[in-house]
């Protein structure tokens, strides 16, 4: 296997090496110059002064301690070991290529190293990892905002710049709508190229005089600004073809409304002044206009909002009070999705409503340390199996786990018995 190295980055070596030591390495190749230990110990020496001790003696095996002896330094001043050449590597030329490696990785290390060197440079600086910290509010508040990610025009139009607006409603029009913006400049497009060929005509019968170059130059750009015109008509009609897709009739959003996409194409609205988010079209009569998990066509109450699993299914989360449930608030259903049997209240305090990996909600209480299936408060004595757990004192011998996800298990040692369930006395 051929193991020489590129010329250019050995070029780039030995240019650097003759540069810092500021004299020309001996021999025709890097190898030769390089052999003795010598000049790669004075190099080092120049940003790690003193720690390589070099022998001027020229029998091999005295040259072959002198690139140890850099090799050693180089590993100490942070060169990785993987960068690291060897010493028949070098001195016997069996591969050049890891030592053209090991030099440019020492170069990168002096840009970092040290910052007060302003001789030659090899290869670029390290870069650092930079960390950023998000608040707790920063976190939570991109948390509420629903995903951009897969959405189209109508979604993206106003928060990355540059995006087309599908199409612009005009909330006093008949309810057919009015064009966007982009689309009412592009029915210019016609006068654009009429001026176009104007400026030409005026170019070419002035050719001789000292405007015809400028009056060239406003045709060409006249007839740049007709051809984006068309252009943008041509979206903005794509984008109007696309904007009433699922939506019912062709009557416009209400005011505050906008028509949002989720990862997998579903379109949802949401009200950025009322905080709402909703499957249903706003201001229509339909139970469920799109699946929404039984979600009420209506804005939510103050302090509410609608958050959804990985699997799409609804809930709702008031962070002032710490609760979470199935049921759109305010509703007397006792069950809105299958929230195991959780009623439609605030939980007490203490308390905070969690999931299993398999979708079941139970209830946990921190300062006491309780975990249970029961909406806390009932007065069911096992509204699903949930570990069984009682507020009293375990049994001689039975020890309460927990595992990596929270679940509450029971351990006999003397028993070696493993359960779910609470023992009995």
């Amino acid at each position: 296997m051929d193991r020489s190295a590129d010329p250019d980055a050995e070029a780039e070596a030995r240019i650097w090496i003759e540069g810092v030591i500021d004299h020309e390495l001996s021999g025709d190749t890097l190898q030769e110059g390089l052999k003795s230990g010598i000049a790669l110990g004075e190099l080092i020496n120049v940003f790690s002064p003193g720690s390589v001790k070099t022998s001027t003696r020229t029998i091999s095996i005295v040259q072959r301690e002198n690139i140890s002896k850099c090799l050693r330094a180089l590993r100490k001043f942070g060169v990785a070991e993987y960068e690291l050449f060897g010493t028949n590597d070098l001195f016997d030329g069996k591969d050049m290529r890891a030592v053209v490696t090991t030099i440019h990785a020492f170069g990168r290390l002096v840009q970092d190293k040290c910052p007060d060197y302003d001789g030659p440079t090899l290869g670029r600086k390290v870069v650092k990892k930079t960390k950023i910290v998000f608040t707790k509010e920063q976190l939570a508040q991109a948390a509420s905002q629903p995903s951009l990610f897969n959405a189209g025009p109508k979604a993206m139009a106003g928060v990355i710049p540059g995006t087309i607006a599908a199409v612009t409603m005009d909330q006093t029009a008949p309810s057919t709508g009015t064009r966007s913006a982009a689309a009412a400049g592009a029915s210019s497009a016609p006068e654009a190229s009429e001026a176009a060929a104007a400026a030409a005509a005026a170019a070419a019968s002035g050719a001789g005089d000292d405007g015809a170059a400028a009056d060239a130059e406003e045709a060409s750009a006249a007839e740049t600004g007709a051809a984006k015109a068309v252009d943008a008509e041509g979206e903005a009609t794509q984008a109007a073809a696309g904007a009433d897709e699922g939506a019912p009739g062709t009557k416009t959003l209400p005011a505050g409304w906008e028509a949002m996409e989720t990862d997998d194409g579903r379109t949802y609205y949401y009200n950025a002044e009322e905080e709402v988010t909703q499957w249903d079209f706003p201001g229509t009569d339909a139970a469920d206009a799109g699946g929404a998990d039984g979600a009420e066509d209506k804005p939510l109450p103050a302090g509410w909002e609608a958050m959804e699993t990985d699997d799409g299914r609804t809930y709702y989360y008031n962070a002032e009070e710490e609760v979470t449930q199935w049921d759109f608030p305010g509703t007397d259903a006792a069950d809105a999705g299958g929230a195991d049997g959780a009623e439609d209240k605030p939980l007490p305090a203490g308390w905070e409503a969690m999931e299993t990996d398999d979708g079941r909600t139970y209830y946990y209480n921190a300062e006491e340390e309780v975990t249970q299936w029961d909406f806390p408060g009932t007065d069911t004595a096992d509204a699903g199996g949930a570990d069984g757990a009682e507020d009293k004192p375990l049994p001689a011998g039975w020890e309460a786990m927990e595992t990596d996800d929270g679940r509450t298990y029971y351990y006999n040692a003397e028993e070696e018995v493993t359960q779910w369930d609470f023992p009995s006395a």
